[in-house]
């Protein structure tokens, strides 16, 4: 399969994020280098999702927010680019 457009990729992830994770999201944006970033609501969280590999960066999307609300850490940045997230408080 042809790899999709960056505005397909934008709305696969969009798709990818419901149902809990997507009322959460207030902005999607595209960066310079043509990847997808997402910002949280309330509080803003930058999500760096990049391009590529969706479904496994939603997964490890929700995996992490999960671990940071039962734990209670705040964070201002998550990057899910990589398989080891990189975070800051």
């Amino acid at each position: 399969a042809a790899p999709l457009d960056v505005k397909q990729e934008a709305l696969s992830v969009l798709e990818l994020l419901r149902p809990d994770l997507f009322v959460r999201i207030s902005e999607l944006r595209l960066d310079g280098a043509g990847g997808i970033t997402l910002l949280t609501t309330g509080d803003p969280v930058v999500i760096r999702m990049g391009r590529g590999s969706m479904p496994k960066k939603v997964d490890r999307l929700r995996a992490a927010m999960k671990r940071f609300e039962e734990t209670g850490q705040q964070k201002q940045y998550i990057d899910v680019r990589f398989d080891d997230i990189v975070t800051r408080p």
